[in-house]
């Protein structure tokens, strides 16, 4: 099954990083309808505000909190993508990758 895809132009990644600095791709395939056909989302990084208010807004409930995040970092990409259930359970499996925190020590004084 064939879908139109997205091509980012230059001048949207550009944009996109002038607005967000840090721009990710994330690239799904594996998908038996598609015929190995692969898809694209461009996202940005999740600020903690995004992480906050999918906490509030999805509770207890991991998967709504994944996706409110997900649809949230979503700057373009293969729409498919939001609308088809196993693309959009990889794609919020590769959102979550992009939550991040550093490194830090403790020590006695």
């Amino acid at each position: 099954m064939q879908t139109e895809k997205f091509n980012a132009t230059p001048e949207m990644i550009s944009e996109w990083k002038k607005k967000n600095k840090v721009v990710k791709q994330i690239t799904l395939t594996g998908v038996e309808e598609f015929e190995g056909e692969s898809f694209t989302a461009i996202v940005r990084i999740p600020t903690l505000d995004d992480i906050s208010s999918a906490n509030v807004i999805g509770g207890k409930d991991a998967i709504k909190s994944a996706s409110i995040i997900a649809k949230k970092i979503w700057l373009g990409g293969d729409e498919v993508i939001l609308t088809n259930t196993p693309l959009f359970m990889g794609y919020m499996a590769k959102c979550q990758e992009l939550v991040t925190v550093c490194e830090g020590e403790i020590k006695n004084l």
